[in-house]
């Protein structure tokens, strides 16, 4: 019965359009043309919301605000699942996370990767208060990690 809204810009949506026309699952699946830095995310719509590799792009002020309206979007229990490279409280490991920061603060205005902290921290300030962390991939070069939090 899971049921998801796919929000991006519009090539983007092109390429997810193409893929849902040979899914079995294509009508469970709404795309929502947007841009995640202007759109309304709504409020108290959503059980879960994914971010994936978002926040490198952007600034801390930026980031905290986008957790402040994900946490508004959710409804009551739902979860935020942030996923991206993150490094540890020296920002110098892991290596890939930390030599992709530094590719983020010479090809972005203000990205880089953030630390594991500086994610609790924004989702604190946003108002969740259950936090969990998760490696992905821990053995690969370039492993991610996922924060959920919980709207409680």
């Amino acid at each position: 019965g899971l049921q998801a809204t796919i929000l991006d810009l519009p090539g983007t949506l092109g390429i997810a359009r193409e893929s849902l026309a040979v899914s079995q699952y294509r009508d469970r699946i709404r795309l929502r043309r947007g841009n995640y830095h202007r759109c309304d995310l709504g409020r108290e719509e959503y059980d879960l919301i994914l971010t994936s590799h978002i926040t490198h792009h952007e600034g801390v002020s930026f980031n905290q605000e986008l957790m402040r309206r994900c946490r508004a979007a959710l409804k009551k229990y739902g979860r935020l699942v942030v996923h991206d490279f993150m490094t540890d409280q020296s920002r110098t490991a892991p290596l890939f996370s930390a030599i992709f920061s530094a590719h983020m603060l010479v090809t972005s205005r203000e990205g880089r990767t953030y630390s594991a902290g500086d994610y609790e921290t924004w989702l604190r300030r946003a108002g969740f208060k259950k936090m969990e962390r998760k490696p992905i991939g821990s053995g690969s070069t370039n492993p991610t990690e996922i924060i959920i939090a919980t709207k409680c």
